[in-house]
């Protein structure tokens, strides 16, 4: 394995995007999804990109703000049309240990983007190393079509009883049989929870750590 999975939490980080085409857009709206602040700079942008920067989206900058932005940025991507300004930067972003994708070398990426299945709190990235786009896509479909659309609403109730569970059983193990339990009820029921089957699982689990 050439590259190490690894998901990052970019909620409302600086993402620092060169370049205003096709390649730039797909990237910021992965960027997006994963709620990235998004700072764009480059000499022309797609209507695409001009429609979500009127709408407080991403932010443009301009090219003389360049070295401020790379001062700020938690990540950079690298995606204008030309060529060598790309692996300038990105090498630039290496000396300085910032993350850089670069859409003109993966020599030069530091991280790339993987295929991504994206449902709610569920998130699934698909990585094929040396690339192969078309194989990648397969994956992704087959992955789509095997997730039910509850698998997100089921993730997001799973987080927060999780959260509601942890200062009521003090045991570790307990908590985990529960969440266990939870889950497997989550998926019985496409996804529905009641309060009443949470406090039965607390109850029924309590008893059994006490025999």
């Amino acid at each position: 394995m050439a590259l190490f999975p690894m998901f990052v939490n970019i909620r409302g980080r600086y993402c620092l995007v060169l370049g205003g085409g096709c390649v730039a857009l797909r990237k910021i709206r992965t960027l997006l999804l994963a709620g990235g602040e998004v700072h764009v700079c480059s000499r022309e942008y797609a209507p695409p990109l001009t429609e979500m920067a009127a709408e407080g989206k991403v932010f443009f900058e301009g090219a003389d703000a360049l070295e401020e932005c790379l001062s700020k940025a938690f990540l950079v991507v690298c995606a204008a049309s030309d060529q060598n300004f790309n692996e300038r930067i990105a090498r630039l972003c290496q000396s300085r240990r910032i993350p850089v994708n670069c859409a003109t070398s993966e020599k030069l990426s530091t991280f790339i983007f993987p295929s991504v299945v994206m449902s709610g709190p569920v998130a699934v990235g698909i990585c094929v190393d040396p690339p192969a786009p078309s194989l990648s896509a397969h994956i992704r479909r087959e992955i789509e079509s095997f997730l039910p659309e509850w698998y997100g609403p089921l993730g997001e109730e799973l987080g927060k009883l999780r959260v509601l569970l942890r200062p009521m059983v003090a045991s570790g193990e307990c908590r985990r049989r529960i969440m266990e339990r939870l889950t497997d009820y989550g998926l019985e029921h496409q996804g529905h929870i009641p309060m009443t089957v949470f406090y039965n699982f607390i109850e029924e689990e309590e008893q059994n750590e006490d025999h």
